[in-house]
Formats: structure tokens, sequence, C-alpha cells
């Protein structure tokens, strides 16, 4: 061990040396902010969306999706009741390739109270359909 002590003693770093020792820690601290700043934006949305529009907003931690909704309820038009649904049809393509078995089974009784018929990933085309016909209806009724 006496010998490894002496030996690094030895080790003479020039200035290039350490750029990627510098390189390393800038990018850990940059990534450390952005994860974290992301959590509290996340945190943030989330109380707005349920103080100010009383939305339950259980299951969505994805900032995109947030700040589409609060984007959505912010204008007060209704048109946040379409983006809930293209929300939830996102996330049910995430419950169909990531999710458990329960999770398929609440989609698809959510769907189904919709009148969607949701049994297989094939049945996804029904959604996206359903979904893209409530779009197609509040942009017709806004002109």
């Amino acid at each position: 061990m006496l010998m490894m002590l002496s030996a690094s003693a030895d080790i003479n770093l020039k200035p290039e040396d350490t750029q990627g020792i510098i390189s390393c820690i800038v990018a850990i601290l940059g990534i450390s902010y952005v994860v974290i700043d992301g959590k509290r934006q996340i945190a943030e949305i989330k109380e707005e969306l349920e103080t100010k529009y009383g939305f339950d907003t259980k299951g969505i931690d994805r900032i995109g999706s947030l700040k589409f909704l609060k984007k959505e309820f912010e204008k007060g038009d209704g048109s946040e009741k379409v983006a809930v649904e293209m929300v939830n049809c996102a996330r049910t393509e995430q419950a169909m390739a990531f999710g458990t078995t329960l999770d398929i089974v609440t989609w698809r009784e959510y769907w189904g109270e919709r009148g969607v018929a949701f049994n297989t990933i094939a049945d996804m085309d029904k959604v996206k359909q359903y979904v893209k016909n409530l779009k197609d209806k509040q942009d017709a009724m806004k002109k």
C-alpha cells in the first residue's frame, strides 16, 4: 500500500488532463439540475391542477402531459375534456407496453364507460379513433 501511495504522489496532472474530469462533473451537475427541476415542476403543476381546477392528477407523472393539461385548463373553453382523453389515450398505450394486467383492466373499464370496446392490443386503434373524433368535433365547434 505504501508503494501505491508514493506512486500516486508522483503523478503530475496537466491542465489538459483535467478537462475530462471537469466535463464529467459539469455533466453530472447539469443532469442533476434537470431532474430536480423537472420534479419540482411536476409537483407544482399537479398541485395547481388539483387545487385550482379540481382535476385528479393521480398516475400522471410526465411533465409534457401535465404542461399540456395545464395549458388546456387555462383556456377555460372546455378543451380540457378532450385533452384529458388525449392524455389517457397515451397512458393506455404506455400501459399496454409496460403495464400490468391490472393496469390494462383499469383502462379497459375506462374506455368501456365511453362506449369503446377495448379488449386486445388491436383495439387501441378504436381508442385512438374515439379520441380523434372528439378532437375533430371540438375543432369544428371552434370554427
